[in-house]
């Protein structure tokens, strides 16, 4: 709803009131959070005609790249945020560049989830979704072929309600006692 706003000031005289560069900053950022990086990225080119934002410009055009689907741009915008970035931003960008190098190097990727814990202290749902994905990592999760549980960290989804809660008696005897000796955050043998 905001982004035609954006476009008609930025078409019309601001008289002065605002600059024109950091108008069309905000109206990228609108567009990125609206989902439409096409028109992010046109705005953001608006803007960096304006030497005061350039600098932002450049970040945000990072941040764009880090959510590429492909990995290769994903990955080098990843680094150079990294670089640039401190307290949660910078969890963040570790958590997200871990999760891109799971299946290449499982090594690396529970050291950037470590570093990306550690930067998250300060965020208990951020640390506890970190945590949750070094628990998988390690337990050689990213080597899971299992269709059903693989995009879930292993968990297993009950279908009728599309919940990881499951009425005990919808479960099979076996799936029972194995479950039954498990406490929470325990995962079970293959």
């Amino acid at each position: 709803a905001a982004l035609p706003l954006f476009e008609k000031a930025l078409q019309g005289d601001m008289q002065g009131l605002r600059n024109a560069g950091r108008v069309a900053l905000a109206a990228a950022d609108s567009a990125i959070q609206a989902g439409s990086i096409e028109v992010a990225t046109r705005l953001l080119d608006d803007a960096q005609r304006y030497p005061d934002t350039r600098a932002r410009v450049e970040r945000r055009k990072r941040e764009i790249e880090a959510a590429s689907t492909n990995t290769a741009i994903a990955r080098k915008a990843l680094e150079e945020l990294i670089m640039t970035s401190t307290g949660l931003a910078r969890a963040r960008f570790l958590e997200r560049l871990a999760a891109l190098t799971e299946d290449s190097d499982s090594e690396i990727a529970i050291a950037l989830y470590e570093e990306a814990l550690a930067a998250a202290r300060h965020d208990r749902t951020l640390a506890e979704r970190i945590r949750k994905a070094l628990v998988y990592l390690r337990s050689g999760g990213n080597m899971n072929d299992d269709e059903e549980t693989k995009g879930t960290n292993g968990t297993v989804i009950e279908p009728d309600a599309n919940s990881p809660r499951w009425a005990i008696g919808d479960l099979e005897q076996q799936t029972f006692v194995v479950l039954d000796k498990l406490a929470e955050g325990d995962i079970s043998a293959p």
